[in-house]
């Protein structure tokens, strides 16, 4: 038997399949061409929110003249397409905003840490109290930075058979630099925090050395200093 969409109005052969107006409405019918562009709609909404407005108006072209009855069924459709996309649409656009918010941060941070990188490697240090063509603007602090080291079974035997023959050692001159190093570093790091740029009057202590532990302790002052125009 033959229908008439209840959206296109168009009549159909008894032969071609038709569907249900909706769930709420399944007594009209409407034909294949119009459920395709009403499940386009809800396939947007569904997986690609923003062809929505697109799959609408697609859909829509398509209404003839309803009964009121249809055309209530359908605007309650719309109303409620409409509410799912206006939920995806801020859903998205807050996921979007978050996305980008992240990436500021993200770059922020990698910005902070590449000032940070800058300055370690632009602190000027010394051991002595002042440098050549600049002045001291600011005295902060004096400062100090330990770090300690185990010295290891290799290192200590090394040693010992060092000093029985009377020779040096590279074991121990190596961890006794990487602890100097490791001391600086550190230095370095606590004047950055007190927006210093530069470091006066460094210098290393050396503790005793007990249970194969090597300690070193590096102090200065830091103080903040400017370019002397020539």
């Amino acid at each position: 038997m033959a229908i008439i969409c209840s959206i296109c109005g168009k009549k159909q052969s008894g032969f071609i399949a038709d569907f249900p107006l909706s769930d709420n409405d399944p007594g009209n019918r409407i034909c294949a061409a119009c459920e395709e562009r009403k499940q386009g709609c809800i396939r947007t909404l569904e997986f690609n929110t923003q062809n929505y407005p697109n799959a609408k108006e697609i859909f829509l072209s398509c209404v003839a003249d309803p009964i009121p009855s249809v055309k209530q069924e359908i605007d309650s459709m719309i109303k409620d397409w409409d509410n799912q996309y206006q939920t995806k649409f801020e859903e998205d656009e807050e996921w979007a905003k978050d996305i980008i918010r992240k990436e500021m941060e993200e770059k922020a941070k990698e910005a902070q840490i590449a000032e940070w990188n800058q300055k370690f490697r632009d602190m000027m240090t010394t051991s002595g109290f002042n440098f050549e063509g600049w002045r001291i603007t600011k005295y902060i602090k004096v400062i100090s930075a330990e770090t300690v080291l185990g010295t290891g079974f290799a290192s200590e035997f090394s040693a010992s058979v060092a000093n029985l023959l009377g020779t040096e050692t590279d074991k121990f001159a190596k961890k006794f630099e990487q602890a100097k190093d490791s001391s600086l570093s550190k230095l370095i790091s606590k004047a950055i925090d007190l927006n210093a740029n530069a470091l006066i009057g460094v210098d290393f202590d050396y503790p005793l050395i007990y249970n194969n532990i090597i300690a070193v302790i590096a102090s200065a002052t830091a103080v903040d200093v400017e370019k002397v125009e020539e």
